[in-house]
């Protein structure tokens, strides 16, 4: 017998949007035979605050295409159309690797 397992949708997990972001962004890079050394913290900021409703899907795909437009080692997507305020309690901090 199988027990399902809940697993929240991403929009109710902002604090684990920083580390799929580099993670996919790392991984589809080196597939891309690029180098992406720096996400600026603006860009990480939007994408926390990205509703996200296609959830991780919809992010590692969008994470693609920002790799595909990135130059100069620099993570640099296509801005977000819709980002939700963060209240006080959800902000993220994220502070890249140096």
């Amino acid at each position: 017998m199988f027990s399902p397992i809940y697993l929240p949708p991403l929009r109710e997990r902002k604090a684990d949007i920083p580390e799929l972001v580099e993670y996919f962004v790392q991984q589809l890079a080196a597939s891309m035979d690029k180098s992406i050394e720096s996400i600026p913290q603006e860009t990480m900021r939007s994408l926390v605050r990205h509703h996200w409703p296609g959830n991780i899907r919809e992010l590692q795909n969008y994470i693609a295409r920002g790799v595909i437009l990135s130059n100069d080692g620099i993570f640099e997507p296509a801005p977000l159309e819709s980002c939700e305020p963060l209240e006080a309690e959800q902000e993220i901090s994220y502070k890249p690797d140096p």
